[in-house]
């Protein structure tokens, strides 16, 4: 077994049972903050901050992938550069049916600054409103109907052989019981189809997330935060 680790603007794979390095990647052009690697595909995925992907087979650069703006900030061709990778998640392999071969499909966690952001945590008992759920597969419909006050988003990209693709965004906007959400984290549970949980950046909040052909939030959870006593 295997372990890929970024370092800086390469990354490492190690060999897990004497911990000792086996590879190293050639270096990218930007620092590399996450990586996810395939060992069935023979590939590694490196992510930066700034929207940018780049696919690796062994230490060799294949393509590199930019995260187009949002509808929003088109018109500004520098609004992207407020824009950060801030969590990847492996949604694990998936037959894609426009090749009939197995590709790697992955959930960015981007966020930009909110200036009305507050880190007020004060505690309640966990509540939420549950929506109506069922599982469906996962579309490559784009779901951007951004708004300028979104600072979150779901990306979704999956990752070939040979290349990347963009297949959509998931603001994470516009529901009643969110003013402005500012995710940093997220987590796909193994027995959730399609779903992802997302933890916000400063509050003591949890949203669920359905990620298939109508992206939805399912659930939000409002923590009771840590005790300082």
């Amino acid at each position: 077994a295997t372990i890929t680790v970024p370092m800086g603007n390469s990354f490492v794979i190690y060999k897990l049972d004497k911990i000792q390095p086996v590879m190293v990647s050639r270096s990218s052009p930007e620092v590399i903050k996450f990586v996810v690697s395939d060992e069935s595909l023979q590939i590694t995925v490196a992510i930066h901050s700034h929207m940018k992907l780049s696919l690796y087979r062994r230490v060799h650069i294949l393509h590199t992938l930019s995260i187009p703006p949002a509808a929003a900030v088109t018109a500004s061709s520098s609004a992207n550069k407020n824009w950060t990778i801030r969590h990847v998640v492996n949604l694990g392999r998936q037959r894609w049916k426009s090749t009939g071969q197995n590709a790697l499909l992955l959930a960015l966690i981007a966020s930009r600054p909110s200036s009305s952001d507050t880190t007020d945590t004060d505690g309640i008992p966990t509540l939420g409103n549950d929506s109506h759920d069922d599982d469906s597969s996962v579309s490559s419909n784009d779901s951007d109907n951004n708004s300028s006050s979104c600072c979150g988003e779901i990306i979704l990209v999956v990752a070939h052989r040979n290349k990347m693709e963009f297949l959509k965004r998931i603001p994470l906007s516009n529901y009643d019981d969110i003013d402005t959400f500012i995710p940093s984290v997220a987590l796909h549970p193994p027995t959730y189809v399609n779903k992802l949980v997302v933890g916000h950046a400063y509050k003591p909040q949890l949203i669920l997330m359905r990620l298939d052909s109508q992206p939805k939030k399912l659930h939000t959870f409002n923590t009771m935060p840590v005790s300082s006593g």
